[in-house]
């Protein structure tokens, strides 16, 4: 299993995918300083299981795709060409 996208979970369980997650805020407009709503950063393998941040940095060092398993784990370590984004949403992965 290798990491393949940034991704944000939102508190209904709805995972957005994309480029890295400043990219996903962006084009989505989701406000992360709102403290009413608790929102998951997180990574998205390439079989589309939503990770967050220290389960996909021990994917991606397990996977050989970083070095070591640093945390907090960020998408520009991850030795991958062009992330499968599936248009921009995956199906809600509850948690």
């Amino acid at each position: 299993m290798e990491i393949d996208c940034a991704a944000i979970r939102l508190p209904n369980g709805e995972v957005i995918v994309g480029t890295d997650h400043g990219s996903i805020v962006r084009e989505h407009d989701i406000d992360l300083d709102r403290e009413d709503i608790d929102f998951e950063l997180g990574f998205v393998t390439e079989r589309g299981v939503f990770l967050d941040r220290d389960e996909a940095a021990r994917v991606a060092m397990e996977a050989g795709q970083v070095d070591r398993a640093d945390r907090p784990l960020f998408l520009e370590n991850i030795g991958r060409p062009e992330p499968d984004l599936r248009d921009g949403k995956i199906e809600s992965d509850p948690k």
